[in-house]
C-alpha cells in the first residue's frame, strides 16, 4: 500500500517536482532582504556581481553569499557569460488552469 498522502490541491508534491524551479509562492517564504533580491532580479533577468553588489549596498562577501544561498535554495542560477560570472532568477512559470478534456466535451 502507498504511504503517499492525497493533496487536495492538486498541486505536486517537491518530491515529484521536476528541476523547474521555484514559485513566486516560495520567494515569499525568504527573508525580507532575500524576497527583495529575488523580485528585483526578476525585474532585471540577469544580473552581475557587481550589479547585485551595488543594489544590495553590502559587501561583496555578504552578496556572495546571500546568492549562494539562493542557488543552493533553487531561486538564482548562476551563469558564465563570456567569462564573467551572472546571475538569474530561476522560477517555475506561472501555469495556467487547466480544464479537463471531458469538461470541454460535457460543453458541447
Amino acid at each position: 500500500m502507498s504511504t503517499k498522502q492525497f493533496n487536495p490541491s492538486g498541486a505536486r508534491d517537491e518530491e515529484n517536482e521536476s528541476d523547474s524551479g521555484r514559485s513566486m509562492a516560495d520567494v515569499l517564504t525568504l527573508p525580507d532582504s532575500e524576497q527583495r533580491f529575488v523580485t528585483w532580479l526578476i525585474r532585471q533577468k540577469q544580473v552581475s556581481l557587481s550589479e547585485a553588489v551595488a543594489y544590495m549596498n553590502q559587501e561583496e562577501e555578504v552578496v556572495c553569499n546571500m546568492l549562494n544561498s539562493l542557488s543552493n535554495q533553487g531561486f538564482v542560477q548562476q551563469l558564465n557569460v563570456d567569462g564573467e560570472l551572472r546571475y538569474r532568477p530561476c522560477l517555475a512559470p506561472k501555469q495556467g488552469r487547466r480544464a479537463s478534456k471531458n469538461l470541454w466535451q460535457a460543453l458541447d
